[in-house]
C-alpha cells in the first residue's frame, strides 16, 4: 500500500529518478486536471549520459492518467533520470512509482521542477 500526495502541476520540465537495480522496476503515473488532453514527451537518460529513450511521445486523456512501465526501456543494473515535457506549461502531475522484485515493495518519486 502507497499513496501519492496530489499537487498543483508545475513546471515546463518535470524531472525523477529511476533505477533498475536489485531487479527493480518503474512506472511513470502521469495525471492531467484538466477538461482537455495533454500531450507530452518523455526522455530517459542513464547517469553515464546516454540517452535510452528520446522523446517518446504520450496524451494523457482529459481529467484521467496514464501508467506506463518505462523501465522495460533499460537494461538491469543502471539508474537515471526520466525527464516528462508538457506541449502546455503546469498541466500535468506525476511520479515514478519504483517496484521492488516480486513487487516487494512499491514507493513513489515525485516529478519536479
Amino acid at each position: 500500500l502507497y499513496g501519492i500526495k496530489a499537487k498543483q502541476p508545475l513546471g515546463a520540465s518535470i524531472t525523477s529518478s529511476y533505477n533498475t537495480y536489485i531487479g527493480q522496476g518503474c512506472s511513470l503515473l502521469l495525471s492531467n486536471m484538466f477538461a482537455s488532453a495533454q500531450s507530452a514527451t518523455i526522455t530517459m537518460t542513464r547517469s553515464d549520459g546516454t540517452v535510452v529513450l528520446a522523446g517518446s511521445p504520450v496524451t494523457v486523456p482529459a481529467r484521467g492518467g496514464v501508467d506506463l512501465d518505462i523501465c522495460s526501456n533499460e537494461i538491469i543494473n543502471n539508474y537515471g533520470s526520466v525527464t516528462v515535457v508538457p506541449s502546455t506549461p503546469n498541466s500535468l502531475f506525476g511520479a515514478v512509482v519504483r517496484l521492488g522484485k516480486n513487487d516487494n515493495y512499491r514507493f513513489p518519486t515525485p516529478l519536479r521542477q
